[in-house]
């Protein structure tokens, strides 16, 4: 029987932001299991599959995002690129 691999760090980073903790949490435990010579089972399996889920719901919302538009008539929209820099550059 072939042992689970873990998500990586990267993989759980893909995630929903509000499962990333959980997520990394039950990926160190089983990282301490198997360190300690316990086999993880069916729990990396299942720890995979919730990687998997919420990766792909986080991308289905990315890819629902709307798509700003700027209608030239509006007088903000001459300042867009300003208004982008600013934005930009205040970012923490």
């Amino acid at each position: 029987m072939q042992i689970e691999q873990l998500p990586g760090q990267a993989d759980i980073d893909g995630c929903l932001i509000k499962d990333r903790r959980v997520l990394g949490r039950r990926r160190s435990e089983l990282e301490r299991e198997i360190a300690a010579g316990r086999s993880p089972g069916e729990r990396a399996v299942a720890l995979n599959a919730a990687v998997r889920d919420s990766r792909a719901l986080a991308a289905q919302r990315r890819e629902s995002l709307p798509i700003p538009s700027f209608p030239p008539e509006l007088p903000i929209s001459e300042r867009r690129e300003e208004i982008e820099a600013l934005i930009r550059d205040n970012q923490v």
